[in-house]
């Protein structure tokens, strides 16, 4: 039986396509990024430094991707996830909604972690560099900043956006014309519950 979700269904199912759109911006921008540090360290390597200078840019490089490696695995894992739920709640099926509430708690926790360990073009206390943003101050003609300007920016509005929009989403799984429409009996020819659903829909229509 082809039922109409409810409009908290219809609302929950519109933000996890936003979050596919922001997750996606998020993962491709810190692809990007990654490419742009490994060119900028490399270019750090035709300066007159010692063996111990050129290890301690290493180490920050590689800490600098591994700030990156998070959103490059968490903005497509989420993407691709709440793509498929966008589509998936939208029909009666009750691991739709299973899956959303664990996958929006989930999410939420991991992204939490990523504003908190957002991506940074600095040293460590011990490093015999200076971070790595002051390097490209002293050194113009190396070319541009290893970290975009615009990443740290980007990456904490997306990651806000996310978090509210995952909220918000399984906020409204949680209404009561929601768990009517999960139920098992959705998708059973029976009278009554034919009958229901029908009513339901009906003062629906008349409400929006």
């Amino acid at each position: 039986m082809d039922v109409r979700p409810p409009v908290l269904v219809r609302r929950s199912s519109v933000l996890f396509g936003v979050c596919a759109v922001a997750a996606t911006i998020l993962g491709v921008a810190a692809i990007a990024c990654w490419v742009r540090v490994g060119a900028v360290a490399d270019a750090y390597h035709t300066l007159a430094w010692t063996d111990q200078e050129f290890r301690s840019l290493d180490q920050d490089a590689d800490g600098l991707r591994f700030g990156l490696a998070f959103n490059m695995v968490v903005g497509p894992v989420t993407a691709v996830v709440t793509a498929v739920l966008t589509f998936a709640l939208r029909r009666p099926w009750p691991w739709a909604r299973m899956t959303a509430f664990w996958f929006a708690g989930l999410a939420v926790m991991l992204l939490i972690v990523g504003v908190a360990s957002i991506a940074m073009d600095s040293s460590g206390g011990d490093s015999p560099i200076p971070d790595l943003a002051s390097v490209a101050d002293a050194h113009r003609d190396l070319g541009t900043y290893p970290l975009a300007e615009w990443y740290g920016y980007l990456s904490v509005q997306l990651d806000l956006l996310l978090i509210g929009a995952l909220i918000a989403a399984a906020t409204h799984l949680s209404g009561l014309s929601v768990t009517d429409f999960y139920r098992a009996e959705s998708r059973q020819e029976d009278p009554r519950w034919t009958s229901f659903v029908q009513l339901r829909k009906e003062r629906q229509e008349r409400g929006i």
